[in-house]
């Protein structure tokens, strides 16, 4: 989520590492911004690998035919959080609620090439990801540089939210202050 400082795994210590859907990923990426290239640094979920189908409506998450169990857990003032179930993984993502007729695409439908990757941000309305077909595309996989394990602490408008609240691991991560006692 916004704000998180996470621990990961580089993959210069990962020899053998193999993507698999539901794991939260850094990677460099070329994108589109006001008509200009740039690369950056990005850490997003996987959820598409090569040859894989991705389709989306509204938020309706659909990988191979496979419906994407997505029920609502809990909101605040801000957000409404859903926990998203499949292939054996669940975590948690945030919808912004004056964002949710805004920003990310709301519908698509995508095959995953051969040495690519299908990525979402778990702040799903206000992330710039593979949904972006032109700007942001397909992750190339020989462009990931670590996964993301545990959550450390967040960062929260300039102030630390997480002081004494236990590392967790990013698929438990909901919201972010329901960790703490």
């Amino acid at each position: 989520m916004i704000g998180d400082r996470l621990l990961i795994t580089s993959i210069n210590q990962m020899f053998e590492y193999q993507p698999r859907r539901g794991d939260v990923i850094g990677f460099i990426q070329e994108t589109l911004k006001k008509d200009e290239k740039e690369i950056g640094s990005y850490g997003k979920r996987i959820i598409g690998l090569p040859g894989d189908v991705i389709e989306i409506n509204d938020e309706i998450l659909i990988v191979n035919d496979v419906m994407i169990t997505h029920s609502k857990v809990s909101e605040d003032d801000n957000h409404i959080y859903f926990k998203e179930q499949f292939d054996n993984v669940e975590y948690y993502v945030q919808f912004h609620k004056d964002y949710i007729d805004q920003r990310s695409p709301r519908s698509g439908y995508w095959v995953v090439p051969q040495g690519k990757l299908f990525v979402l941000g778990d702040n799903r309305d206000n992330s710039f990801d593979s949904r972006y077909r032109h700007d942001f595309g397909f992750v190339d996989i020989d462009n990931v540089t670590h996964r993301y394990h545990q959550v450390a602490m967040n960062i929260n408008e300039g102030s630390i939210s997480r002081r004494g609240c236990p590392i967790y691991s990013v698929d438990t991560h909901m919201p972010r202050d329901s960790q703490c006692p």
